[in-house]
């Protein structure tokens, strides 16, 4: 069989094609630590019964982040009832028409390729097996034409500015992205099950063939994430700790329905709340040999740095003091100092006051799995 013969289906048109085959298949300069606002309390007893006066809301109509927003900004009640808010989707729904930036240019999905060819532009750079875009370079199968995997170069160029905005901070340095042809390339790459999304360095990230992210409407999320992680390993090196960088990357990325819906199945077996020690722990250390216990400890780890990093911005004075720490410690303060002068707090104590074990969820004690995908009107529970 040729190269040619075995090229997946194409994804230059993979937005509307995606949308409809999913419908038919599927604060003050220093924030308050006092325990007296706890953030939200856990949810007692059936959500319709203690929550009857709030509606539903579907994911994407949620107040999405903005860099001075108000936080928190939902109750207890909301979230219970309508889950984590996730604006990640709205890609692959007919509607879809890529924002403008300052400059007067597209950007996101659907800005760099037309009728399946890309555009001439002078920041896109094309060539067999390679496409470059701003500091991202997607590494691919010559097989593959330039629009097949277009996607997530657009996906990413659309995750910087969401980084930039939120958290102040833009890479400058090249990210090779590597997008292997089957799963099974992937994990031969990178010793990685397929929970395992990506795996990130600072100069080189490997990601799940982007065909499959893309069917599991996670595409979006991981370029989010690793244009994240790919700013805060520029701006800071390796001085915040794990907790942090993941559970912001997560944060940013709106993964919290898909984490909270990977909970589901371990919820039955106890727990899946772990301290922030065992957090750092589990995101540190190779995967595990056992591929059942391994998925169960990195997914409950990127749960519970994600609801750290939530309880940390939405309770502990919003983006702008995550953007002063941030900024102070690529200035060249260390991670303590800043900490205790932003946060009123050591690293130590700041960690205890966000430890999910300790706190309540987010959600309360029955979140119930959401399917953000679905277009608002068209989602199912």
């Amino acid at each position: 069989m040729t190269a040619a013969a075995r090229r997946p289906r194409r994804l230059a048109r993979v937005a509307p094609w995606f949308g409809a085959m999913s419908l038919l298949a599927c604060a003050a300069s220093r924030p308050a630590l006092s325990p007296a606002d706890p953030g939200p309390a856990p949810a007692t007893g059936p959500a319709n019964a203690r929550h009857a006066e709030v509606d539903s809301v579907h994911p994407h109509l949620l107040a999405d982040l903005a860099p001075d927003g108000a936080f928190p900004r939902f109750s207890a009640a909301e979230l219970a009832v309508s889950g984590y808010p996730d604006h990640l989707h709205a890609f692959f729904w007919p509607d879809w028409q890529p924002p403008i930036d300052a400059k007067g240019l597209p950007y996101g999905p659907g800005s760099l390729c037309s009728a399946g060819a890309p555009r001439a532009r002078s920041d896109l750079l094309v060539s067999p097996g390679r496409v470059a875009h701003g500091p991202l370079v997607l590494l691919h199968d010559p097989a593959y034409r330039p629009c097949d995997l277009m996607l997530y170069v657009e996906l990413a160029d659309w995750a910087r500015a969401r980084c930039r905005t939120l958290l102040g901070i833009e890479p400058a340095e090249t990210l090779y992205v590597v997008n292997p042809n089957t799963l099974k390339d992937y994990e031969r790459l990178t010793g990685y099950g397929s929970w395992r999304l990506y795996r990130f360095r600072p100069d080189t990230c490997v990601i799940e063939p982007v065909p499959v992210l893309t069917a599991r409407t996670l595409a979006a999320h991981v370029a989010v994430e690793t244009a994240v992680l790919h700013a805060l390993a520029e701006a800071t090196g390796d001085n915040l700790p794990v907790w942090l960088r993941q559970g912001l990357a997560a944060y940013i990325a709106d993964m919290g329905v898909h984490l909270n819906n990977f909970m589901a199945m371990y919820r039955l077996e106890g727990s899946v709340l772990m301290t922030p020690a065992a957090i750092d722990s589990a995101l540190l250390v190779p995967p595990d040999s056992d591929a059942q216990r391994d998925q169960k400890r990195f997914r409950c780890a990127s749960h519970g740095s994600f609801l750290m990093a939530w309880r940390l911005v939405e309770h502990l004075g919003g983006l702008r003091p995550v953007r002063d720490l941030i900024a102070a410690v690529a200035g060249g303060e260390t991670f303590a100092s800043a900490c205790r002068r932003i946060y009123g707090a050591d690293p130590a104590e700041l960690a205890a006051r966000l430890d999910p074990t300790t706190s309540s969820q987010p959600l309360g004690d029955e979140p119930r799995p959401v399917q953000p995908a679905f277009p608002p009107g068209a989602s199912r529970r």
